[in-house]
């Protein structure tokens, strides 16, 4: 009998990659655990498959951004964190970030 495993991972589905297209404004944050409301005006406008337009750096710079299983990758701007999608729906995004030994915690709305 042979057995065979394979530690590939799984890309991120279609449908993901389809629902996060647009615009979403943070609704509420979370660091370390705590409510925070330095970047309440956060924004992640996602305009195609590649392209992504943030304001986490407090100017809107555009970024190029890929989605590997649960994570959003991003590259090209002051700022590239990437982003862990907890969940998504037509309407919420949660995401969680490591930046500077700091965890927050995302949701977003459309």
């Amino acid at each position: 009998m042979l057995l065979s495993i394979s530690c590939e991972k799984e890309p991120s589905s279609p449908e993901q990659k389809d629902q996060i297209i647009g615009t979403w404004t943070l609704s509420n944050a979370l660091r370390n655990g705590n409510t925070t409301e330095t970047l309440n005006n956060f924004k992640l406008e996602f305009d195609n498959d590649t392209l992504l337009f943030s304001n986490l750096s407090g100017t809107r710079e555009k970024q190029l951004y890929s989605i590997d299983e649960n994570f959003i990758k991003t590259k090209g701007a002051r700022i590239n964190p990437e982003y862990q999608i907890i969940n998504i729906t037509d309407s919420t995004l949660t995401l969680k970030m490591l930046m500077n030994n700091l965890e927050f915690d995302f949701e977003f709305v459309r």
